[in-house]
Parts: structure tokens; C-alpha cells; sequence
């Protein structure tokens, strides 16, 4: 059965009504049985059953931003398009193979590339010899690098469980993704920042990862430029500055040891030109770089943790 119109997005698609059932009930029949359900795989949280294309379409006919969204993920990553249009044409490659398949197609091992991290190293604490060689390095005081993770990640670098401490900002994702999944998504794509959409506890900090594979899920590349890895918060976006040579490589890392996670921070803070800040306790002027302009009491909480180390050093 062919299409008689096109289906998608609105401003380049016919979308007649029977085209687009035809459509929702083709990418039902391909991308469901095997993706959709919500499980744990090793250390790793699949939440796939509340997300499209991993979620049944309604074959109503309507076009909307589910169902676009579910065809411009075919488009990417079965058909390995690198600029899905989002349309599905009556005479196109994507409906050609929305009708028939490639023998062996396995839409779960694809979703289970996009979402795969490093294996969780558990990460060595840092010691006493860590912050000061760090600090000496910087030409700054121990209780000044101690304060910034005490302020970012209450000083722990991982979870429980071995995986670093992340927090996946769903504004970033929005702007990396071309704002394509705002309004479908709402708990990981927002176009303004959203702080309660983190929440606070080991558990909170465990769906943190939950978030992030979902948006991994959708589009790897921009959903873990969107986190933050480790004690002292750093988003993957920065990976150039804190000297790692791709965004996989930095994650790789994070997720080893407090150790690599202190050096990055140290090339990053060195690179972007933050240390002299820090020397000067200047603890707006770091906030307001390392935070950015809306970094609300992150100063006076950055002057209180380094007052604290202080005095328990005298």
C-alpha cells in the first residue's frame, strides 16, 4: 500500500489523515516489539515505554509531534540518514523500508548502542596528597579546591552504586537538539533551565542516569554533552578544555576515579582561565564563569565551605 500524500512535519507534509494511519501503524510494527518496556540492564535504567517511537503511536490519523518524532528517529537510525527531514514521502526510502524492513533489523540492539556507557569504575576516593598536589599545581589553597566540590557534589564524586555523579540539564539537551524535542519530552527537554526537574537523595541522583539514557535514546551525542560528570560538575560539552579529546573519552574517565575527574577540572579551570578567581577568592567572579549568570548563592555557599575547610585546618 502506497501513500498518496506526505506524512510529517507540518510545513513540508500533505498529512492526509489515511497516510498518516498508515504511517503510525508501520512505525508501531517496527520499532515496538522488541523496544518497548522499561527494564535495568547492568547498571544502566530503560525507560524506553513512556518515550516515542518506544511507546505505541494512537493510529489516529492526527500528526503530531510524537509521531514526527518517532519517524525522524527511523530516518536516523535505521536508515542512517545524518539529516532526517522528519517526511515521509509516497516514493521515498523511508516508507520503502517502513513496508519492508531489513531482514534481521534489531531496533533493541540499536537503542542498546545509543544508551551504552563506560563500565562504572567505582572511583578511588581522592586523599589528603591529591587536593594539596592539586593545589599546589593551581597555586591555590586546599580548602579553596576542597569548597568548589564541596558546593558541586556535597564532595563525592560517585553513587553508590560506582557511577559517577552526573546531572543531565534538559535545557542543554533542548538547545543541542535543535529544540526538536521540547513540549514531546518534558522531563528531559525544556527550553528554559528547570531545577525541579533534578532531585535531591541517592535516589534522585540515580535517575539522573535514567534521564540521561532516555535522551541517549533519542540522540546520543546531545544528550551527554548535556551532563554534568563528577565532584566538581563538569558538563561534557567542555571536554575540549578539560583536555580530552572527545566527549566519550571524557565520560570514559569520569566514570573511573575522583583522580581523573580532579584532573579534569584542574586542565579546565587552567584553560579557561578561572584559577586567578580562585587565588583571589573573587568567589562571584568564578561563580558567574563556572555557573553561569544565573549562579543565584553558589558565591556565598562556595565563601562558607571555604571558610570551613580553613578552620578545621587551624
Amino acid at each position: 500500500m502506497t501513500l498518496m500524500g506526505s506524512v510529517g512535519r507540518i510545513a513540508a507534509a500533505k498529512n492526509n489523515a489515511d497516510d498518516v494511519r498508515r504511517v503510525q501503524q508501520l512505525l508501531n510494527s517496527v520499532l515496538l516489539p522488541k523496544a518497548a518496556r522499561s527494564e535495568t540492564r547492568g547498571s544502566m535504567a530503560i525507560t524506553l515505554d513512556s518515550i516515542p517511537p518506544f511507546a505505541p503511536l494512537a493510529t489516529d490519523g492526527q500528526i503530531g509531534a510524537k509521531t514526527i518524532a518517532a519517524i525522524v528517529w527511523f530516518q536516523k537510525n535505521v536508515l542512517g540518514l545524518p539529516k532526517p527531514d522528519g517526511v515521509v514521502k509516497p516514493d521515498g526510502i523511508t516508507i520503502r523500508t517502513l513496508e519492508k524492513p531489513p531482514v534481521g533489523l534489531n531496533v533493541s540492539a540499536i537503542v542498546e548502542r545509543a544508551v551504552a556507557l563506560p563500565k562504572a569504575g567505582g572511583g578511588a576516593r581522592l586523599t589528603a596528597l591529591d587536593y594539596e598536589q592539586t593545589a599546589k599545581d593551581l597555586g591555590l589553597e586546599v580548602a579553596v579546591v576542597k569548597a568548589v566540590a564541596k558546593v558541586e557534589s556535597a564532595g563525592a564524586g560517585f553513587i553508590g552504586d560506582g557511577r559517577p555523579i552526573i546531572r543531565f540539564e534538559a535545557h542543554w539537551f533542548s538547545r543541542l537538539s535543535d529544540r526538536f524535542y521540547d513540549g514531546v519530552f518534558p522531563t528531559i527537554s525544556v527550553r528554559k533551565r528547570d531545577d525541579s526537574l533534578v532531585q535531591g537523595g541517592e535516589a534522585g541522583l540515580r535517575r539522573e542516569f535514567s534521564r540521561l539514557s532516555n535522551a541517549m535514546a533519542l540522540d546520543r551525542g546531545a544528550a551527554l554533552r548535556s551532563a554534568s560528570w563528577g565532584l566538581f560538575q563538569i558538563m561534557s560539552f567542555n571536554h575540549q578544555s578539560s583536555n580530552f579529546n572527545s566527549v566519550d573519552e571524557m565520560v570514559d574517565a569520569m566514570s573511573k576515579t575522583e583522580g581523573h575527574q580532579l584532573r579534569a577540572f584542574a586542565n579546565f579551570i587552567r584553560k579557561l582561565g578561572y584559577v586567578k578567581y580562585l587565588k583571589k577568592k573573587d568567589w562571584a567572579a568564578f561563580a558567574y564563569r563556572y555557573n553561569g549568570e544565573d549562579f543565584g548563592d553558589y558565591d556565598d555557599l562556595l565563601e562558607s565551605a571555604y571558610k570551613s575547610y580553613s578552620e578545621k585546618k587551624k
